[in-house]
């Protein structure tokens, strides 16, 4: 058995490892089934079979949807998005009772753009409510709202507003927070850090600033399932960021001033970390907030809840889309990296055959060897400690079987070498021999991660070469 052969066996069985990994983790971030250390080859079956039937469903609910009409266009709860005359434009109500092709719901929502640059309506808010009241264009080229009942005063006039202004009003928040979640992170990462901030002071401080509470919250939300998480203002966890920032901060929490918020706190020695991240969250909740005040306000315009509905439709339509995207590229990676694994398996066999042994891969604490059978036992620490095993019986050796601990392994001195992975042999009060392997380099002394006794074999019948053990002699 050549160092070159065991050299070459060594590297297929790494690259093999690292070929499930590679699969493993496209899978877990496809959103399959996880490795619960189940045969590489039963979870990849497993994963396979999940990722087809995820893109068959995908695919269906798109046929459906493009199948239908818009109209009929249905969400996972089977309200509908938009019923038959859901438009106040008759023209769009026209256009949605057509077939649902993807052009089709292109189409209904450029004729919703288009009706709100047409809105000749005039509108005005009341910006700490939200209200809207609508004016409309009379023959006489002035405005009145209550159906053409109540002229606009002078002063409702001089705060007249445009559909489209309104709307670029929600755009300019839309653009705001997405601004905010590209350059700060979502705000579950926020929390994150803010989380792990609070968790530092609170090791070395007493609770001072209802930090506790937020922190609480922060894992009580941490412990829901993904979907179910809330980490927006309003929530239980928004709640309790609230309620920190106006016991630390008081009102200059209010006014987003940094510089003053430190100064004012400098006392009580809370960490920069947690007075970025209250900052942080505090400005994300104001840009959430405004977004939905912004589309609840442009919604109460005529031409702006249609195309607020359109708009929802297109959404749903590129989610569809993509879903089917995403779930096809998925089972075409998987089915790539099947392939890559099943040729480092091959490769590990060829490897396997050209030592010239029966390979066996030690993965539990007793094995037995095979008569007349020359074997290989091959031994790698990380599978072990994976596994949780510290002590390995051998049993039934026979002259011609050998153990493998790795290339980089060699016999052992009284002091150890701080450069080298070493095994150490010594003989237990039975006459037995006991092979102790490191994990890890470990110089000076003898540094035993774990323990393989060879039932029956005495030193004497040990012939050692850099990371072999083989027995040649049995009495």
């Amino acid at each position: 058995m050549s160092t070159e052969a065991l050299a070459q066996y060594e590297a297929a069985i790494k690259a093999r490892n690292e070929a499930f990994d590679d699969f493993v983790e496209a899978a877990e971030e496809g959103g399959l089934t996880e490795y619960d250390d189940e045969a590489p080859a039963d979870y990849i079956e497993t994963a396979l079979e999940e990722a087809e039937a995820a893109l068959a469903v995908s695919e269906a609910a798109l046929a459906a949807s493009r199948a239908g009409t818009i109209e009929a266009v249905e969400d996972a709860g089977g309200a509908a998005i938009a019923g038959a005359n859901a438009f106040n434009n008759d023209d769009l109500n026209d256009i949605a009772a057509l077939r649902a092709s993807d052009a089709r719901v292109n189409e209904l929502a450029v004729a919703a753009q288009a009706e709100v640059r047409a809105d000749t309506n005039r509108y005005t808010v009341d910006e700490s409510t939200g209200t809207v009241t609508t004016f409309e264009l009379q023959d006489n080229g002035t405005y009145s709202s209550d159906g053409g009942t109540t002229p606009a005063s002078d002063a409702q006039v001089a705060d007249f507003q445009t559909a489209r202004q309104l709307q670029s009003q929600y755009n300019s928040a839309v653009s705001t927070l997405n601004g905010d979640v590209s350059r700060n992170g979502t705000t579950q990462a926020i929390a994150a850090d803010l989380s792990a901030a609070i968790g530092a002071f609170l090791a070395d401080n007493a609770d001072q600033n209802n930090l506790q509470a937020l922190q609480s919250a922060y894992t009580a939300e941490m412990a829901k399932d993904a979907s179910a998480r809330d980490f927006s203002a309003g929530s239980t966890f928004g709640t309790a960021v609230d309620k920190a920032i106006e016991d630390s901060f008081g009102a200059a929490a209010d006014t987003n001033d940094r510089s003053t918020i430190v100064r004012a706190n400098a006392d009580e020695d809370v960490s920069t970390a947690i007075v970025n991240g209250l900052l942080a969250l505090n400005t994300r909740f104001a840009n959430e907030e405004s977004v939905v005040l912004r589309e609840g306000i442009f919604e109460d315009t005529v031409s702006g809840a249609d195309f607020l509905l359109a708009e929802e439709l297109q959404d749903r339509r590129e989610a569809e889309v993509e879903a089917v995207n995403n779930a096809s590229d998925l089972a075409d990676a998987l089915e790539s990296l099947k392939g890559e694994y099943d040729d480092a398996v091959d490769a590990v066999d060829a490897a396997a055959e050209a030592l010239g042994y029966e390979v066996v891969t030690v993965d539990d604490g007793i094995l037995f060897g095979e008569a007349d059978t020359d074997e290989l036992f091959i031994f790698n620490a990380d599978n072990l400690d994976d596994l949780g095993i510290t002590d390995v019986t051998v049993n039934d050796l026979e002259a011609g079987d050998a153990l493998f601990f790795g290339t980089e392994y060699q016999l052992g001195g009284e002091t150890g070498d701080n450069n080298a992975l070493e095994f150490f042999v010594t003989t237990n009060i039975a006459g037995d021999v006991v092979v102790n392997a490191e994990n890890t380099a470990f110089g000076s002394a003898q540094n035993d991660d774990y323990s393989v006794t060879l039932t029956g074999i005495s030193e004497d019948q040990l012939s050692i070469d850099g990371g072999v053990i083989s027995i040649v002699e049995v009495a």
